[in-house]
């Protein structure tokens, strides 16, 4: 089933004895009881029969008021069993329904896909709702997936110090993915003192405990031979644990090594592949690499427009690649109508996320920019603004080098009288 087995026995418990949530209606927990006996405590009977009759007495305890009811159902229609049509979108509602009714365990189901978009379009903010109440009820996997939304700044404001207090909490309650989370962290130095040591361990922890995250983090640790030597076979056998395991960001770090070929044969199509597994499952830099090889036709057929799509997708979920790659197809028209205002509008968004190349690239599109206006104004006849282009057009800047036109624009700066120009054309051996 897509619920863990830990929720499907938490569910059995609150269903038969009433806890983990509020009390609905006698009559509904009752039929809740009935549901549970037919299908032996899971959301679908193996019995044809007994799952069709089990789905319609979830659904009318779910209808009664009984918030873990409403869990079960939910878990039936993102099946598609018991002879119920699958509708991922009401199978969401119901868990934010279970959720909001009282039922915490509901809340982490309800937020993981509500990142992930599984039912509709991502919400970051409702994610993070979700999570909030889990934590409140003192879940440590809502505390966790809550400290990573803090972490990013995504459907909350970003907020480090908690995160990193959310983290390490959850492990200490002996949440192994809490543990990974606060060791990748402790890995880069975020919010506490670097110790890579003790993010190793916490990696391998996790991992040891069928963490999917943790084993993708363990595999950053080989990749880049932090805490010991680089170890690309390594690194490929973690990814590839991380991924089968369900983790979105395993599949996309695996992504990148069939892409480049490290570790493993160089194989576009597979990197394209995983890439889109990545992407699935909610990895924003999932997208962003998806999209990178669709621009440029590597492993897959070029498709600019799908490339922007994902970018934007990429940039929704805090991958500052998505922003600035996004950015460059809007400033120079490639594959997507031109748009330069909203380019920089994305370069300042990745350049505020820390993306580097965005912030130099936001700086030479203000320099063309300015360098229009100087242009401008010496052609309505402002001598110093001529000898600021003149100057602009020598060195490169705002496009390709053009001493003829720099010359020509310094020599009309010296006639309208301004003495830097005429100086400057003295400085370049030429008469003004």
């Amino acid at each position: 089933m897509v619920a863990s087995s830990g929720l499907v026995v938490a569910l059995l418990v609150a269903g038969c004895a009433g806890e983990g949530g509020a009390a609905g209606p006698n009559a509904a927990r009752d039929t809740l009881g009935r549901a549970l006996v037919l299908t032996g405590g899971q959301p679908v009977a193996s019995d044809p029969t007994k799952a069709a009759r089990a789905a319609g007495l979830f659904k009318e305890a779910c209808d009664g008021g009984e918030p873990t009811a409403c869990a079960y159902y939910g878990m039936v229609l993102e099946a598609g069993a018991g002879g119920v049509a699958r509708d991922p979108a009401q199978a969401l509602a119901l868990f934010q329904r279970s959720c909001d009714g009282g039922f915490a365990l509901a809340c982490p189901e309800a937020g993981a896909r509500l990142e992930r978009g599984a039912g509709g379009k991502r919400d970051y903010a409702a994610a993070a709702h979700a999570y909030e109440i889990g934590c409140a009820a003192h879940l440590p996997a809502a505390c966790t997936a809550l400290g990573v939304l803090l972490e990013a700044g995504l459907g909350v404001p970003a907020d480090l110090p908690r995160a990193v207090a959310l983290h390490k909490g959850a492990c200490e309650a002996r949440s192994a993915l809490g543990c990974t989370h606060f060791g990748a962290l402790l890995q880069a130095g975020r919010g506490v003192p670097a110790d890579v040591k003790r993010a190793r361990e916490l990696h391998t922890l996790a991992c040891s405990a069928a963490v999917a995250t943790g084993c993708t983090n363990l595999g950053t640790l080989h990749e880049a031979g932090l805490g010991g030597s680089v170890d690309l076979p390594r690194a490929v056998e973690l990814y590839q644990q991380g991924c089968t395991g369900g983790d979105a960001q395993g599949c996309d770090a695996l992504a990148g090594l069939y892409a480049q070929g490290l570790g493993v044969r160089a194989d576009p199509a597979r990197a394209a592949e995983l890439a889109q597994k990545a992407c699935d499952g909610g990895s924003a830099s999932g997208c962003s690499n998806l999209g990178l090889l669709l621009d440029g036709g590597a492993g897959v057929p070029v498709d600019h427009a799908r490339a922007a799509r994902l970018y934007q997708l990429a940039c929704d979920g805090g991958a500052a690649t998505g922003c600035h790659n996004l950015a460059i197809m809007l400033e120079s028209g490639e594959g997507v109508p031109r748009d330069v205002p909203r380019a920089a509008n994305l370069y300042q968004e990745a350049c505020d996320r820390g993306h580097a190349a965005s912030c130099h690239n936001l700086g030479l599109l203000y320099e063309r920019r300015t360098f229009g206006l100087y242009e401008q104004a010496c052609e309505a006849g402002w001598a110093p603004s001529c000898v600021t282009y003149a100057d602009g057009l020598l060195d490169g800047r705002g496009g390709k080098k053009n001493r003829v036109k720099a010359v020509e624009e310094l020599r009309h700066a010296c006639k309208l009288g301004a003495e830097p120009g005429c100086a400057r054309l003295k400085e370049l051996g030429e008469k003004p």
